[in-house]
């Protein structure tokens, strides 16, 4: 497999956003991800990691996870949680430690685009971010509607704490809807 220019590019922008993890750096990594080719915000690949790792095939999870990562779930704080289970499980802990301190960056990436309004709603990169935020805020979900407001797809999440959290979904959702139209 040979390595490309947007994908070399992507990965100077991801060590980037770990280095110095300011909000701009972070919406460069998010627009560079949203259109890198091979994207998929609704990629369901993890799933033969999942089954390797509950049957305690350690090493070829950690190996699926790290072929799946790039370029769909690097952004992904519950893949990189992911990798981090595999590598506590492998007694690898130093690998464990860098990959839950990515999580974090993940969820504070995603934190720094808004407040969870709908005037200033999260911005993510895929679905699964949403249930991502919410666990890290200790929150459970509890129901959830699409609306519309100026222009742009929000999803509304109803907790079962009784607040709201408000994510665009905009850019995401314009991504499957080129995917549906050329399929």
């Amino acid at each position: 497999m040979s390595v490309t220019r947007p994908s070399i590019a992507m990965d100077q922008l991801f060590v980037g956003y770990l280095q110095n993890p300011a909000p701009e750096n972070f919406l460069a990594l998010r627009t560079a991800l949203l259109e890198a080719p091979g994207f998929d915000p609704y990629s369901r690949d993890l799933s033969q990691a999942e089954t390797l790792f509950a049957s305690e095939h350690f090493r070829e999870a950690e190996q699926e996870l790290r072929q799946r990562m790039r370029p769909s779930h690097i952004l992904s704080a519950g893949a990189h949680l992911k990798l981090a289970l595999v590598y506590e499980r492998l007694g690898q802990n130093e690998e464990m430690e860098r990959e839950r301190a990515i999580a974090i960056r993940c969820i504070e990436g995603i934190l720094s685009t808004g407040d969870g309004s709908m005037e200033r709603p999260y911005q993510v990169t895929r679905p699964s971010d949403e249930y991502d935020v919410l666990a890290a805020s200790n929150l459970t979900w509890a129901s959830q509607t699409l609306r519309q407001a100026g222009g742009r797809r929000i999803d509304v999440i109803q907790t079962k704490e009784g607040s709201e959290v408000c994510f665009d979904v905009s850019e995401v959702m314009d991504i499957l809807k080129r995917r549906l139209q050329s399929g």
